[in-house]
């Protein structure tokens, strides 16, 4: 396996989020694909500076969060897949 190493702020920025626990960090963020999206996620917060590009995309966020609470059953059934909405699901 790949090791891929976390930028330390992205990492920083989730230590920050009350629960989340290092080795439950790292086990999701070990998966090069979450390490993308969150970093992605992250980037796009500290660099997009227009209000209305952030609320544009904000929406089209919740409206794919929208559609993963609507089909939540299906995707429970994976574990894995699971594991990841709750890892991402997690707030400030």
């Amino acid at each position: 396996m790949i090791a891929h190493k976390t930028n330390s702020a992205v990492t920083n920025e989730l230590m920050t989020i009350p629960d989340m626990n290092s080795n439950f960090r790292k086990n999701r963020m070990s998966n090069a694909r979450i390490q993308q999206l969150v970093t992605l996620l992250y980037m796009h917060r500290t660099m997009v500076e227009s209000d209305g590009i952030k609320k544009s995309e904000s929406e089209e966020l919740q409206k794919a969060m929208k559609r993963i609470d609507r089909n939540y059953d299906y995707y429970s059934k994976n574990p894995m897949i699971k594991g990841t909405f709750d890892f991402t699901y997690l707030k400030k």
